[in-house]
């Protein structure tokens, strides 16, 4: 019988923890949150010091029941979750609801999963730490406080099924102002000025005008640039005049300067540059990217996935020093760099970065362990893995070292005194360092340096041809994932781990928020009329940028016993009760609609720009009497098309209308027909494989099933035709397979 009990949260991660622990060991999983806040009702009890009213998860009791009756026999109970504040608080919940006696009870925490983090962590055990629990409490407890009353603010004044909330806002704040910004945006016209030049010898290169006399001329124009602006040349006509003054002039090389500069690798990954690299490396989202790095950490392939901190364990950076020299060279390791230890404003989380916890074993030594282990997603797990083990090994290595060349050309006109100064730049890679094993993506590509001929003062140069180029100031980007997260962390709105469901909240369909577009955030019309509401009536509160960060530095206090708990959420709570009164007064008529001069054509009243479900249009004032509408400009006309296709329910005939998901086909006489045609799945004309090899209930004469191209919440799959009878299911093309049949060893299959 076992002494010792051990509880996690995951099964996967019981299943690694129970390979390093001996017999005396029973290691289960609470499967995540036991309990948690009612769902229905608002679950603080503000009465009475903000108490959290806590009910277990009908699906947890199972669990409970199992753990609790684990914990009786055992002499030591082991909590073992994740090492930060809501792993502190799913611990005590634990305890409270399997009702563990404080003698048994040891906190143990770890921050990568292997044999010797976990014995080590045996060894020191703790008691829980209430003020970690305290925190993660205020911060569910003002969440509700927010969230609830705010969101069903919103239902009533704009549309049902929003939400607000006291970090998702302000990050939808972010994405509508920088839509404003861009619309109103006017872009200004410059040109520039190229020659392409070539020595004497024939080696080509460009250079740009950057002055004329004393008077600086611009090549880019960006924010706050009055000279720039001032000194531009802003039309073709003035570029084209100043070609032709150079008409016979004489080009000579003025001056080159030659430095070296150095660039250091980047800082291991944290929660939000990981993230961010995902993204734009691998094209995953955040909550895609964190549940993947949450497999491998369970797995004991990496530390921690929740952490602001970069700094490393003089263990992981000596094993990090033998695999740099052995397969690049002594020449490429360096070590730790002190701005690598430098920790985020507020960090609370983990003490080491995301890193492997084997910094010997790349992803090509992973992968058929990887493989093997894994039914599914084990190719991006793979490129997870190789995108942190690539990060956290560069961090430690040599500069990239560049030689940067930069050489001014005088042209002088043949007609008037004053040069013309061109300067063309390059650079060469003289070592490349840290950047043979890993590049960081960036948002908007930056444009290459071109290589420059050797060159020197008064040397002189031939003119290949004058070339005027026109340019437009460029309005600023739309946030993508990895630019709004990196907005989020640099104002301190959230923490790691909240980022993933920030961006799952704003991006979800059905409220509509935030459309993407080539991985570009598009504010919607009712992201817009709900951000502008909040920004109304809560813009000094939780809408306020500041606010939300101090609010997490009061968190952040209370996790270190700086400040108690009910101060802190009584003094975000009480402020908000005027805003909610005077908020509630509105008409919602006010909220959700705009007057206009236009004149409604059926009845002449005053036309007023509304909110409906698929954005703004022109609706009369004089609804429900006239119900004339019609599109905004810009916007496609919505009104339904009649199809000659008939209904087969009722014999009325189709029409082709769009919804909330695209266009589809209804009859025309909805709601009282509710009949919406299905596209139907695309037959692949290749037969189940499931059932060729064991015929289903449907298969008769030998006749296997088809499989189908289907759609599910997850993308495109391809199922057999004979479902329910056979419920075999494969993720890659079958018409794109092999002739010998049967999916390829890259797909993933899955059969019932």
């Amino acid at each position: 019988m076992s002494q010792n009990l051990m509880v996690v949260e995951s099964p996967a991660k019981a299943k690694t923890i129970a390979k390093y622990l001996g017999k005396d060991f029973k290691v289960l999983a609470s499967v995540g949150h036991v309990r948690d806040l009612p769902i229905k009702t608002l679950g603080v009890d503000v009465e009475h010091d903000f108490k959290l009213e806590y009910v277990v998860n009908e699906d947890k009791k199972k669990v409970i029941a199992a753990i609790a009756a684990a914990a009786k026999k055992a002499d030591n109970v082991y909590l073992a979750t994740d090492y930060d504040r809501e792993g502190e608080a799913i611990a005590w919940h634990i305890t409270e609801s399997c009702k563990i006696p404080l003698d048994k009870q040891r906190r143990v925490t770890f921050t990568e999963i292997t044999k010797k983090a976990v014995n080590e962590a045996i060894k020191t055990p703790r008691a829980i730490d209430q003020r970690l629990v305290d925190a993660q409490q205020a911060r569910r407890s003002i969440d509700r406080l927010v969230g609830y009353p705010v969101s069903q603010l919103v239902w009533h004044k704009i549309r049902y099924g929003l939400s607000a909330g006291r970090v998702q806002s302000p990050a939808l704040r972010l994405v509508v102002e920088r839509e404003r910004e861009i619309a109103k945006f006017v872009a200004t016209e410059y040109w520039t000025l190229q020659a392409l030049l070539n020595t004497l010898v024939g080696e080509g290169f460009t250079a740009t005008l950057v002055q004329i006399g004393a008077t600086k001329i611009p090549t880019k124009i960006g924010k706050d640039s009055a000279e720039d602006l001032a000194n531009r040349i802003g039309e073709q006509a003035r570029a084209e005049a100043i070609a032709a003054a150079l008409d016979g002039a004489a080009w000579k090389v003025a001056d080159v300067r030659t430095k070296e500069t150095r660039k250091v690798p980047f800082p291991p990954f944290i929660t939000s540059s990981f993230q961010m690299d995902a993204s734009r490396k691998l094209g995953y989202g955040s909550r895609r990217a964190m549940g993947l790095a949450q497999r491998l950490y369970e797995r004991g392939y990496i530390t921690y996935m929740r952490t602001d901190s970069t700094s490393m364990s003089s263990e992981a950076i000596s094993a990090a020093a033998g695999l740099v020299k052995k397969n690049f060279g002594d020449n490429y390791w360096v070590g730790r760099y002190k701005n690598h230890d430098k920790k985020a404003k507020g960090a609370q989380e983990a003490h080491e970065c995301i890193r492997p916890s084997d910094m010997t074993r790349s992803a090509k030594d992973l992968e058929a362990e990887i493989r093997g282990g894994e039914t599914r997603d084990a190719d991006a797990l793979i490129k997870v893995y190789d995108l942190i083990w690539k990060r956290s090994v560069a961090s430690l290595m040599a500069p990239a070292v560049y030689d940067q060349v930069s050489a001014d050309v005088a042209a002088t006109p043949a007609t008037e005194a004053e040069v013309h100064l061109f300067r063309a730049t390059g650079s060469t890679m003289k070592f490349d360092g840290f950047t043979r094993l890993y590049r960081e993506a960036k948002d908007e590509e930056e444009e290459p340096e071109s290589k420059l001929p050797v060159l020197a003062a008064e040397q002189e140069l031939k003119l290949k041809q004058l070339k005027p180029e026109q340019h437009f100031t460029q309005p600023p980007p739309r946030y993508t994932e990895a630019s709004l997260i990196k907005e989020l962390e640099s104002r301190g709105i959230g923490r790691p781990s909240t980022y993933a469901s920030i961006m799952t909240t704003i991006l979800d369909e059905k409220r509509d928020f935030v459309r993407v577009q080539n991985k570009r955030f598009y504010a919607t019309d009712t992201g817009e009329v709900t951000s502008d509401f909040l920004l109304r009536y809560f813009g000094d509160h939780f809408m306020d940028f500041e606010f939300t960060s101090d609010m997490e530095e009061r968190l952040d206090e209370m996790a270190e016993g700086k400040v108690a708990y009910r101060p802190v959420v009584e003094s975000f709570y009480l402020p908000m009760q005027d805003r909610l009164n005077k908020a509630g007064e509105v008409p919602k008529e006010e909220v959700t609609s705009e007057a206009t001069d236009e004149i409604c054509p059926d009845c002449g009243k005053p036309l007023v720009i509304k909110l409906g479900r698929r954005g703004k249009f022109y609706g009369c004032s004089g609804f429900p009497e006239c119900a004339h509408t019609h599109p905004l400009p810009g916007q496609p006309d919505q009104t339904p098309e009649l199809l000659e296709e008939k209904c087969p329910d009722c014999g009325n005939f189709l029409q082709k209308r769009r919804g909330r998901f695209g266009p589809f086909v209804g009859c025309s006489t909805y709601p009282e027909c509710k009949y919406i045609q299905k596209d139907k799945p695309r037959n692949t004309g290749v037969a189940c494989p499931k059932c060729l090899e064991t015929p289903c209930k449907r298969c008769t004469d030998n006749a296997p099933g088809d499989l189908l191209e289907r759609k599910g919440k997850k993308g495109v799959f391809f199922g057999c035709s004979h479902y329910p009878a056979c419920r075999h299911t494969q993720n890659e093309d079958p018409s794109l397979q092999p002739a010998s049949g049967g999916p390829s060893s890259n797909s993933v299959t899955k059969t019932k």
